[in-house]
């Protein structure tokens, strides 16, 4: 795996667990909203439906991207990891506007993008 590789599992680790899991979903569970309310448009933080859903799909998303830091000649995680770049892309083309969106659009698809590039051979992926 080449430097963009390792730059794919930094950005990762600090999506997946900073982000997603830290920023999107502990923190608003105990009740700090400030970053949730900044980063999701689609709701805001409360103890409503839509808002603990949300809180768990990010959640979900940011385990995926976690692991691919830690397991990074797992084809499926990577396929996995993109897969959830797309369903980003996808709730945010749904829900908020082009404006609001278009820094999400972006980012997730140049991820998305450098995973493509990235995905480990199935020779890595079996160790030979």
């Amino acid at each position: 795996m080449g430097a963009l590789g390792g730059l794919a599992r930094g950005l990762m680790l600090l999506w997946g667990l900073g982000i997603d899991i830290v920023l999107l979903f502990v923190l608003p569970s105990i009740g700090n909203c400030g970053p949730f309310d900044e980063l999701i448009k689609i709701t805001k933080c409360s103890n409503a439906l839509d808002s603990i859903l949300v809180r768990y799909v990010a959640a979900s998303c940011g385990i995926v991207r976690t692991l691919i830091c830690f397991f990074p000649n797992e084809k499926g995680l990577w396929f996995a990891g993109m897969g959830t770049m797309l369903l980003d892309i996808g709730v945010h083309v749904q829900t908020v506007s082009h404006a609001d969106a278009a820094g999400n659009h972006v980012l997730c698809g140049v991820a998305f993008v450098i995973m493509l590039l990235n995905i480990p051979s199935s020779e890595k992926a079996k160790g030979l």
